[in-house]
């Protein structure tokens, strides 16, 4: 189908909201000529600039458009400080999910006759549409596409996760790989990162780090609170959930250590309530026109199979 296609049919309707304060700004895209369902889409993006409503490849701009041209209202926004919306916070941290755009956006949808609200969201939308759902009564289903399930550790990025998650024998791998010697001693934050794996293998080993547990404490590889506790909290609600991953990414992997720890309690106790599918390559940042595509699909798979209650 194409883009031009959908928009033949689709009107986007720019909102400043909330009312008499016009802190943020989306897109509303309604559908002309076919019925309109009560059933309305709110689409949550990371926070990368300019890229809120957009996307890469404008996939948000297609599939806001697309679901609207099956029958249903759908929203994309720009959270402040970015896109559009008005200057302010632009550091967004995912402990701190941006839960008040989440309450305005969905009145707006209200206000387009939306009596149920389908939630997507990646990265830092994922956790925004966790809490923000949460708080919401009217939530229909919520779609987590890569969802960070525990922090990144400030200052060693990938070092943190290579360390928690790769065995000694595979670090060794590393170690002595060629390739892996010639990154080390040719650049200075590439030594850094080489220092910081060792370092923090070296305290999971001995107990002297995040990765010991202490009794009645969580490993480090168990999720974060933020994402633990709302998460938990819509599976005692019933609200339908699917988490999507790329089977080559690292929050995959994180997701597969922590769904060995309290995570898969939940998952156990919400049964067939929880879905979560992997496909092939890496979800997160939609680098690529298939990972868009194959996203794209489940998002209206999932639309379609809970729109109607």
């Amino acid at each position: 189908m194409t883009t031009e296609a959908v928009q033949s049919r689709v009107v986007d309707q720019p909102v400043f909201f909330p009312p008499h304060e016009g802190t943020y700004f989306g897109l509303v895209s309604l559908p002309q000529g076919v019925p309109q369902s009560t059933t309305a889409v709110l689409l949550l993006s990371g926070t990368h600039p300019g890229s809120t409503t957009v996307g890469r490849n404008r996939m948000w701009v297609t599939m806001g458009r697309s679901l609207a041209q099956r029958g249903y209202p759908t929203m994309r926004l720009d959270y402040q400080g970015l896109g559009e919306s008005l200057p302010g916070e632009s550091i967004y941290d995912l402990d701190n999910p941006a839960v008040d755009v989440f309450r305005e956006a969905a009145a707006v949808l209200r206000a387009h006759g939306a009596t149920r609200i389908i939630v997507v969201g990646t990265c830092f939308g994922s956790r925004t549409a966790l809490a923000g759902a949460v708080q919401e009564d009217d939530i229909a289903a919520v779609l987590l596409l890569a969802p960070p399930v525990r922090n990144p550790v400030k200052g060693e990025g990938g070092a943190a996760h290579i360390a928690l998650y790769s065995s000694t024998g595979d670090l060794a791998k590393r170690a002595f790989s060629v390739r892996t010697l010639r990154q080390f001693v040719g650049t200075r934050r590439a030594r850094r990162i080489a220092r910081l794996v060792v370092i923090n293998k070296v305290r999971a080993l001995f107990g002297r780090g995040p990765a010991k547990t202490q009794k009645g404490q969580a490993s480090a590889t168990d999720a974060t609170m933020g994402f633990l506790e709302p998460f938990r909290a819509l599976a005692q609600r019933r609200v339908p959930m699917r988490l999507v991953f790329g089977d080559q990414e690292m929050y995959w992997t994180e997701f597969e250590k922590a769904a060995e720890g309290r995570l898969g309690q939940v998952l156990e106790r919400a049964g067939s309530g929880i879905e979560v599918r992997t496909v092939p390559g890496v979800v997160r940042g939609f680098t690529s026109l298939r990972i868009q595509d194959l996203v794209a699909d489940e998002v209206y798979e999932w639309v379609e199979e809970h729109a109607h209650g």
